[in-house]
């Protein structure tokens, strides 16, 4: 009457199909360990399926409601000596599964593993095919990056192909450039310890794609590139809305620019902290870690280049 088809990952075996039950789709994903289930250890450590003619007599059943179907026959899916997954059915009748049914599921089990266990490794090859390929996209990238930023002696030139190659590569809408300055030094200039006490300047140098605004535009004090200063390290935010640190650029460059989420990456060369280059996306993303290291050694590259 129904079937379950469970994946094992780890300690765990998870519903990765079902049929036959009510909403089949709600089960999807249920997870329960393999030490937490007796039916679950015993066919992880015998190989062999469990036939149970009437649950309800049986004690590794919980008894919390009447079920609606009694006989219940679990199969191992076994690869290499290890349980990979199990078939569970179930049906109405008392003492349904007969010694034939038995032999009819466990040769059906056995090319299902091996099926499966195929499909999985095609998955993981595509998976690292995928992986080399962006390794080698982003190797090429950087390449060509550092080439591009070693051939070329004006800051501003740098920092908006900077710009323009992070919103390429992470797919963001926006990538602007915020320097750092001491109360002595050109807006532009900027080494990390005079921009250290309280009167460090901010000011946007670079905005892609270009707006409406003048630059470069003069900022006032804002907390968040207060804290950077000292941190030097990475900032984001899927709700710049809520963070009360962005509070003074939400109307200056946030909000004109309908920006949801926002990573703040420092422009460091050596010890020098030149600035940060802000990513901006109209939707709600997360970064992912690949793409903060993509983020950070571009602009590492940046920061290298403009202090030449």
């Amino acid at each position: 009457d129904t079937a379950t088809l469970w994946l094992r990952d780890g300690e765990s075996l998870s519903v990765a199909a079902a049929r036959g039950f009510e909403d089949d789709s709600a089960l999807i994903g249920l997870s329960v360990a393999v030490e937490d289930s007796q039916l679950f250890r015993e066919m992880a450590g015998s190989g062999r399926p469990i036939c149970v003619p009437d649950v309800r007599l049986d004690a590794r059943f919980p008894s919390l409601a009447e079920p609606e179907r009694v006989s219940w026959l679990g199969i191992p899916l076994i690869v290499k000596g290890e349980l990979s997954g199990v078939i569970a059915i179930d049906k109405a009748e008392t003492g349904f599964y007969t010694e034939e049914n038995l032999r009819a599921g466990t040769t059906f089990a056995s090319q299902a593993a091996v099926a499966l266990d195929n499909a999985r490794l095609f998955e993981e090859s595509e998976r690292r095919a995928a992986q080399l390929d962006e390794r080698s996209h982003r190797l090429g990238l950087l390449n060509r990056l550092s080439g591009a930023l070693g051939a070329s002696l004006d800051a501003d030139y740098i920092l908006k192909l900077t710009a323009q190659e992070l919103l390429n590569a992470l797919g963001v809408d926006r990538a602007a450039a915020i320097m750092v300055a001491g109360p002595d030094e050109p807006l532009f200039e900027a080494s990390a310890e005079p921009a250290l006490g309280a009167s460090a300047r901010f000011t946007l140098r670079t905005d892609v794609p270009e707006g409406d605004t003048a630059l470069p535009l003069a900022l006032p004090a804002i907390p968040l590139f207060s804290h950077l200063l000292e941190s030097r390290g990475l900032f984001m935010t899927s709700e710049v809305q809520q963070e009360p640190d962005l509070a003074a650029l939400l109307p200056l460059y946030l909000a004109p620019r309908n920006l949801t989420s926002l990573m703040v990456v420092p422009l460091l060369s050596g010890a020098d902290l030149l600035g940060w280059l802000l990513l901006g996306s109209t939707r709600e993303i997360r970064f992912s870690p690949q793409e903060m290291e993509l983020a950070r050694t571009i602009s590492n590259q940046a920061a290298t280049a403009i202090q030449d």
